[in-house]
């Protein structure tokens, strides 16, 4: 059996992902495959389009929630260690990096970007 003391090192930040931050890691590999030189022309079109879908979605579902808990003045961690807004500048991180490297801005998808961060202590800046 378990004492309490072994159990609480099972439950510390480290040992747990973010789901958010998981997702964007998926969403990294799809946009690899769009920049693979190796694939065909039309497969790597179709990843790029399904990365920049699946981004699209992930903002106006995950990282609107996010903003709310924000708004809501959650500070709470979760059990990866991550206070929403710590979360959401994780996230921007990711995202500009993903973005530099697809070497394609969507106007749609810039105007999401900075509509949800307009409130945002440090907003997406893109180069």
């Amino acid at each position: 059996m378990l004492s309490k003391e072994s159990l609480s090192r099972y439950f510390e930040a480290a040992n747990f992902f973010n789901r958010d931050l998981s997702w964007l890691e998926f969403n990294r590999r799809v946009l690899e495959e769009a920049t693979n030189p190796n694939l065909p022309l039309l497969d790597r079109i179709k990843f790029i389009s399904i990365f920049f879908s699946n981004l699209d979605e992930y903002y106006m579902i995950r990282v609107s929630g996010i903003k709310e808990q924000i708004a809501a003045k959650i500070i709470e961690p979760t059990i990866d260690g991550l206070t929403p807004l710590q979360e959401l500048k994780k996230i921007e991180l990711n995202v500009k990096e993903m973005l530099t490297r697809s070497g394609c801005r969507p106007p749609a998808l810039l105007l999401l970007i900075t509509y949800m961060n307009a409130n945002a202590d440090s907003p997406l800046e893109l180069p």
